[in-house]
């Protein structure tokens, strides 16, 4: 799992929703489409603040 200097939860919290939408998919029987929309959502912001600030960091350097 990599880390951001700035802010090492980040990657946990990409890692969690990540393993959220995994048990949703896995209850395929009982699919509530708005919980993965905003499970993806919160996904797609966690995994572009990610970069943002791995970016910044290596423009550091």
């Amino acid at each position: 799992m990599a880390q951001v200097k700035g802010n090492p939860n980040l990657a946990t919290m990409i890692d969690e929703n990540r393993r959220k939408l995994e048990d949703i998919i896995s209850r395929h029987n009982s699919i509530d489409h708005a919980e993965i929309l905003l499970v993806s959502q919160q996904l797609d912001e966690l995994i572009t603040l990610f970069y943002r600030e791995k970016k910044e960091l290596e423009s550091k350097v």
